[in-house]
Parts: C-alpha cells; sequence; structure tokens
C-alpha cells in the first residue's frame, strides 16, 4: 500500500511546478541555531522507519547547514500562500507548516523544527498511550530526510544570480499507514542559498507540500 502511494506522489510531484523566492524575507530562529541537529546519519528499523542522513565535509559545512536548517519563512508567507488555515504554533515555535491530516502536521519548509516534529511523532506511533488516542492505529510510518552541500560558482534563482557560494539540498519525505482508507504520504524539496558567511541569499520551493490522503 505504501508502494503504492510512493508511486502516486512521485507522478503527482512530477506535474507540479517549483517554486523560487530570491527577494523574500527569512526568519533565522536562535534557537535552532543554539540546539542544532548535530548527527550525520540517524536510522530506525521496525514499524516506524526512520532514515535520516545530513552530509557535510567538515564543521564549517555543518554550520552552514544548520543555518540552512535553521531558516523559517515568514508566518505571513505561509499563510498567504496556504489554502487552509494552519494549526497556530506553540510558544516559541516557528510556523514551518500549512495544514494537518489525522492529527499530523503537512509541511511548508524543511526546517529544524520540521525534522524535529516528525521525529517526534514516529516515537508517539509506536508508544502504546501516544499523544493523540487515534494514533494507536497506526499500523505503519516512514520518515526520510536527507541534505547536502554543494559549492557554486555561479547559481540562479530565477532572475537573481550569485556567485560563490553554497547550496543547501534538502528532501524531507513521509507516509503513515492505518488501513486502506486512513493513509498520508508526501514529498517536498527546499534548496537554500547561503554565502561564504553564512547569509541566505534565497530560498527555493517553499510551498504547502502536494500530499496523498485516503
Amino acid at each position: 500500500m505504501l508502494k503504492r502511494f510512493g508511486c502516486i506522489l512521485l507522478l503527482f510531484l512530477l506535474a507540479t511546478l517549483t517554486t523560487a523566492q530570491s527577494d523574500q524575507l527569512f526568519v533565522i530562529d536562535d534557537e535552532d541555531l543554539a540546539h542544532p541537529l548535530t548527527f550525520k546519519e540517524l536510522n530506525r528499523s521496525g514499524k516506524h522507519e526512520v532514515k535520516i542522513v545530513r552530509r557535510f565535509a567538515d564543521e564549517r559545512e555543518e554550520k552552514l547547514l544548520q543555518i540552512a536548517e535553521a531558516t523559517y519563512p515568514t508566518e505571513s508567507q505561509v499563510t498567504e500562500r496556504s489554502k487552509r488555515s494552519a494549526e497556530a504554533p506553540q510558544a516559541n515555535e516557528r510556523l514551518w507548516w500549512c495544514s494537518s491530516f489525522d492529527g499530523v502536521r503537512i509541511p511548508f519548509a524543511i526546517t529544524k523544527g520540521a525534522v524535529a516534529y516528525y521525529l517526534d511523532v514516529s516515537t508517539e506511533f509506536g508508544k502504546k498511550t501516544p499523544r493523540y488516542p487515534f494514533w494507536t492505529n497506526m499500523k505503519s510510518s516512514a520518515l526520510t530526510y536527507s541534505a547536502s552541500l554543494a559549492r557554486k560558482q555561479a547559481y540562479r534563482v530565477g532572475t537573481s544570480e550569485f556567485t560563490n557560494v553554497y547550496v543547501v539540498s534538502m528532501e524531507l519525505a513521509w507516509s503513515q499507514y492505518c488501513g486502506p482508507l486512513c493513509a498520508m504520504a508526501f514529498q517536498l524539496s527546499r534548496k537554500a542559498v547561503l554565502n561564504e558567511e553564512g547569509k541566505v541569499l534565497a530560498v527555493e520551493n517553499d510551498t504547502c507540500a502536494p500530499t496523498i490522503v485516503s
């Protein structure tokens, strides 16, 4: 069932236009920078799978990746480009999601907060008494997150061209299954362009993730 969802989702994503924002405002979350993701890989097998790979060559690249993961769209950008109202952020949260399904958020942007959230949900699914009683019905789930950096002499985003920059590429995929009429799957990508000093210059592909539900 999950494989079928994956195939359908891939076709849907190929038909979806990506977006690029080179003139948008960004919010760098200080809390994320103070408590960033630090692992390179994280794997969990079983009914609720997790596969995370963050590739960086040295401490400098790791810091650039952490800055990209701490970069959030403004709340107005999320609300203006989302068709449905999103759950309000809790205290000290930055808005990175645009909607939800069965109590699980649907992402607008890939951030440290997003990755940490799905890790937490995956853990909750495996508990006998999860945060939401309905989650006891989840038979399986899968979280995949990958991130890597590439140095570019020149890189274009929309009509803007940047030189001597780092492009951070992030991919996030999530699926959950509790029956033929109770499933969700989505995939989202994001690219952040940073200069050598770690200033975020542009972000691509922030949009409410195309989602397959049943």
